[in-house]
């Protein structure tokens, strides 16, 4: 069954928790495509990471047509969003994309709000899909060894430059550099843990312009952040945030996937009502930043969700002691 979704692992990994009832009730293998306008622009993180799944049969990029007036490959021609601040995905369901038997793009309804399991509930939403992932044995040792030698971690996902600039959850931002730093401040001095920051090629640039040079400062301390932003491919990511106390993190695919693996997590959202976008009105429910997340963890006290402009560094560390994440 050729089924298409969006791109990034975030997006792509909520597709994942219904493939294996997908390929139960239709008793078909699943060859995974994944939404863009040009295979060379695309970065392949996603593809690598839905590669690991032993019930993904296959995993490729695919070509959308370009449609004028279209704002994404997974998006309908005419404005991004409604009046609402939605964006106007292509539907669900039966398609007649050439090699394309389905879309499954559950971002619709999370951004409404709506729980994951209601989004196409004849399929069943397994949240140990973790547990069919492939770790490469050496990721697994050398997750072990940074842990040997720095000791107990916390793992930072801070993003991109542009994210936390001119557009995006943190556009503004509302979450500034000094917040990251002055966190991993108190974490370290309160807990004794070091700061390991992760995340893509493309989030390097906001990592040196404007959170090396505070970690630098002598009064800052800086010689227990450790930076690893664009070093690893995904799954040693993934090990590493595995290996961690907790994860403190943008809203990212490597916050969604420490959650599936029982990671205690706390992602930022944007307040509804402030767009994302500097141009175009789009926001989404507050409530879709925990409509994905494991019901266990939601009890559990292992998920945390947090939003740009309203959870400061007194809340987090609040939480953090009272749910005992680094005790």
């Amino acid at each position: 069954m050729n089924i298409l979704t969006a791109q990034g692992i975030g997006d792509s990994v909520w597709t994942v928790t219904k493939l294996q009832s997908v390929a139960a009730i239709h008793q078909q293998r699943i060859d995974l495509h994944i939404a863009c306008w040009n295979k060379d622009d695309i970065e392949g993180r996603a593809i690598d990471f839905l590669r690991r799944f032993d019930f993904i049969d296959s995993v490729s990029l695919y070509e959308m047509p370009r449609v004028p007036g279209s704002h994404g490959p997974v998006l309908i021609p005419g404005p991004p969003a409604d009046e609402n601040g939605y964006y106007r995905y292509i539907p669900d369901g039966p398609t007649n994309l050439p090699g394309i038997d389905w879309v499954m793009l559950p971002n619709r309804p999370l951004e409404r709000g709506q729980r994951l399991e209601t989004w196409l509930p004849q399929y069943e939403t397994n949240w140990k899909i973790m547990d069919h992932f492939h770790w490469d044995e050496q990721e697994i040792e050398e997750a072990d060894v940074l842990e040997n030698y720095i000791g107990k971690y916390v793992v930072f996902c801070m993003g991109s430059e542009a994210g936390n600039t001119v557009a995006g959850h943190n556009r503004g931002p509302l979450w500034k550099p000094e917040s990251w730093v002055e966190l991993g401040r108190v974490l370290h001095e309160k807990y004794a843990v070091s700061i390991v920051a992760v995340g893509a090629k493309y989030d390097m640039s906001y990592y040196d312009k404007y959170i090396l040079p505070l970690v630098q400062k002598k009064e800052c301390h800086g010689y227990y952040w450790y930076n690893f932003i664009g070093d690893w491919k995904v799954a040693k990511s993934f090990a590493v945030v595995k290996k961690g106390k907790c994860l403190i993190s943008h809203q990212s695919g490597i916050a969604i996937v420490a959650n599936y693996m029982d990671v205690p997590v706390a992602p930022f959202w944007r307040p509804k009502g402030d767009s994302i976008d500097p141009n175009n009105y789009v926001s989404f429910e507050e409530s879709m930043a925990s409509a994905w997340a494991t019901p266990e963890s939601l009890t559990n006290g292992k998920f945390l969700p947090l939003i740009y402009g309203r959870h400061d560094i007194e809340y987090i560390m609040r939480e953090v002691d009272g749910r005992g994440w680094l005790n």
